[in-house]
């Protein structure tokens, strides 16, 4: 049995009202705040103006897992219900600056100078006309408390090639 299927059996689909964007982001800064780390999220809104929650999210660490997991959310999706208008998937991550540290394939991830954590928040819309990638980098302090960088902020609207991140997000509206 994959992975997809046994954490099927477990998935909990929580029905939302609107919210905002910020909002979501906001809460999982909280999260971070509260537990020390943010579990993946999945929000998907619905054309009639309500949202669904998937959870718990399991996404396996391999790749190709990951979006095979995607794709059969949004078949589960589909098969559930009409006019999926768009989603966000939030995440918690760790990255380097490969600009800030020219030799930066040489380290580790956790070991590299320019090494931070970053709550990941993308968002896409179904006929891929609006996406965004929100990151904000953060440290830890002595306390393990989470010390926030600026947020960063990408968006693209209709016409234009989104961002590489949406990628796993595609899996989702894929059939």
């Amino acid at each position: 049995m994959s992975n997809t299927q046994t954490n099927q059996a477990d998935r909990e689909w929580i029905l939302l009202k609107p919210f905002t964007f910020k909002m979501f982001f906001d809460n999982m800064r909280k999260e971070l705040e509260n537990t020390g780390s943010v579990r993946h999220i999945l929000v998907v809104e619905l054309s009639i103006g309500d949202c669904l929650v998937v959870k718990p999210l399991y996404l396996p660490t391999d790749s190709t897992l990951m979006y095979e997991t995607m794709k059969e959310i949004g078949k589960e999706l589909r098969s559930g219900c009409d006019g999926v208008e768009s989603a966000l998937l939030g995440f918690e991550t760790t990255m380097v600056d490969g600009l800030k540290t020219l030799d930066a394939a040489n380290y580790p991830s956790s070991h590299n100078p320019c090494h931070s954590e970053a709550v990941v928040l993308i968002g896409r819309s179904a006929d891929k006309t609006r996406s965004a990638v929100v990151v904000q980098k953060f440290n830890r302090d002595e306390h393990n408390a989470p010390v926030w960088s600026d947020t960063q902020v990408t968006t693209s609207g209709a016409g234009k090639e989104g961002v590489v991140a949406e990628h796993l997000l595609d899996a989702l509206f894929d059939d």
